[in-house]
């Protein structure tokens, strides 16, 4: 029950059914099929880079599925009620995949011809690589409905795609990191306000990385 403190009261049976859901295994095959199916389009993608560039474009793609405890915490930050239907509905990263490459102009590269794929449905696009977050934060983000087939029927699964520089993630990492330590007061203040700082380095290096390399390239 430890593990289970942060629930109100009165939505722990709510919750509870949410998780058997969660871990219903049809649930999870299908949520599985749908990231085995994107990370084949994205190393078909790389492949396809990589013999028109003649270097290598991707440097990593990994994966996650949000767990219930976060998917609570996120329903009850949008006021949403407490069941498996609305957090189909409403949280579109349920299931997630990010991508890593070396260069800015890689990471549009991706995206563009992720887009172009005619069996994928665009729902939403941030670029917080253009705006980035207030804290910082880079990346740019697709939200998909990836097709999901079984003998029954065809099913469209939500999946964020979210794709970014190497130097972008090292920021995403401490990031996500400082997220869990929000309640330790001392010290969160100066460490939010240096990544802050260091975003700004970011930007500036993987803009001047991609200049230098157009200009190797054009040697």
């Amino acid at each position: 029950m430890a593990k289970q403190a942060f629930i109100q009261q009165e939505d722990l049976e709510a919750y509870q059914i949410m998780e058997e859901k969660f871990r219903n295994i049809k649930y999870r095959i299908k949520c599985k099929m749908a990231v085995d199916l994107m990370i084949s389009k994205i190393n078909m993608i790389g492949t396809q880079l990589l013999e028109k560039r003649n270097r290598v474009v991707i440097e990593n793609i990994t994966y996650r599925f949000k767990s219930v405890e976060s998917t609570y915490k996120k329903l009850k930050k949008k006021g949403c009620p407490i069941d498996f239907r609305t957090a189909l509905d409403r949280c579109n990263d349920l299931i997630g995949i990010r991508v890593t490459c070396h260069f800015l102009d890689d990471v549009y590269e991706i995206a563009k011809k992720l887009k172009s794929h005619g069996d994928l449905e665009i729902i939403k696009e941030k670029d917080y690589i253009k705006k980035p977050k207030a804290n910082g934060y880079m990346s740019l983000h697709l939200i998909l409905k990836v097709p999901v087939y079984s003998s029954e029927k065809c099913e469209k699964k939500k999946v964020e795609v979210q794709i970014r520089t190497v130097a972008m993630d090292f920021f995403s990492v401490l990031d996500y990191q400082l997220l869990y330590k929000k309640d330790r007061k001392e010290g969160v203040a100066e460490i939010e306000e240096e990544l802050r700082h260091y975003s700004d380095v970011i930007a500036k290096l993987d803009k001047n990385m991609l200049r230098i390399r157009k200009k190797i390239e054009s040697l």
